[in-house]
C-alpha cells in the first residue's frame, strides 16, 4: 500500500523523562525517511539536556514552552515552529498552566544523547 494510516488510538505511547510521546510516522510505521511524533509535557515538566544527531523540527500545537539552547531560554507558543540543528544540546521546559504539546519530526537514522550519555535510537523513531 502506498499509504499508512496510524489512528490516534493505535499509535504507540512512550513515557520518558516526564514526557509523553505518541509515535506516528517511522520506518516501522510506514515512513521510509521520517519519524514524526506528538510530544506532551505537563505544566512545569522539562526534558533533560539532550541532543540529536540530526536536525529536529517542532510545530507547537498548544501551551507554552521555553527551549533552552546555550543557556538562553526562548519562549514559544501555539503555532510557532522551532528547528534545533544536529548536535546542539537543548532542553524543553513547559511553562504556564497548560500542557505543552508539539509535533516533532526528524529524518530516519536519528540518534540521541541525554546529558552526554551514550547515543541511542529513540524508540518512537524506529
Amino acid at each position: 500500500m502506498a499509504a499508512t494510516f496510524i489512528r490516534a488510538a493505535d499509535a504507540p505511547r512512550f513515557e520518558v523523562h516526564g514526557a509523553h510521546v505518541i509515535g506516528y510516522a517511522s520506518p516501522t510505521r510506514g515512513s521510509r525517511s521520517l519519524a514524526t511524533w506528538r510530544l506532551v509535557l505537563a505544566p512545569g515538566a522539562e526534558s533533560p539536556v539532550h541532543e540529536l544527531s540530526v536536525d529536529e523540527t517542532f510545530v507547537v500545537l498548544a501551551g507554552t514552552a521555553e527551549f533552552e539552547i546555550d543557556g538562553t531560554p526562548t519562549r514559544v507558543i501555539e503555532r510557532d515552529g522551532v528547528t534545533v540543528q544536529a548536535n546542539t544540546p537543548f532542553r524543553i521546559r513547559s511553562v504556564g498552566d497548560q500542557p505543552f504539546e508539539a509535533i516533532a519530526c526528524v529524518p530516519q537514522g536519528c540518534e540521541a544523547r541525554v546529558e552526554g550519555g551514550a547515543p541511542f535510537a529513540p524508540p518512537w523513531t524506529a
